[in-house]
């Protein structure tokens, strides 16, 4: 985002210091209002998720997930299916 307030942006706005200045500073504070908004919005259900079932399901489910890709990737390379070429 830096970069962008820094590169970009200063393509479109008077080179004036107040300006940026503004635009900088509203920035923030809507940065800022929007991270903790989603931080307290996400603590709530996560608390209520964390000693419940459905974190070991989502857990299961997630490592199956893991444990299949692993072995396709592993057959895809051992039947030599690498970059769309077949064996050979």
């Amino acid at each position: 985002m830096l970069l962008f307030l820094g590169a970009f942006l200063q393509q479109f706005v008077d080179p004036a210091f107040p300006q940026m200045l503004v635009l900088a500073a509203s920035f923030l504070i809507v940065a800022v209002t929007t991270d903790t908004l989603w931080a307290v919005l996400a603590a709530r259900p996560g608390e209520h998720i964390a000693g419940h079932r459905s974190h070991r399901l989502a857990g299961r489910m997630a490592g199956s997930i893991l444990i299949a890709t692993g072995v396709t990737l592993a057959l895809i390379r051992w039947c030599g299916y690498i970059d769309g070429v077949g064996p050979g």
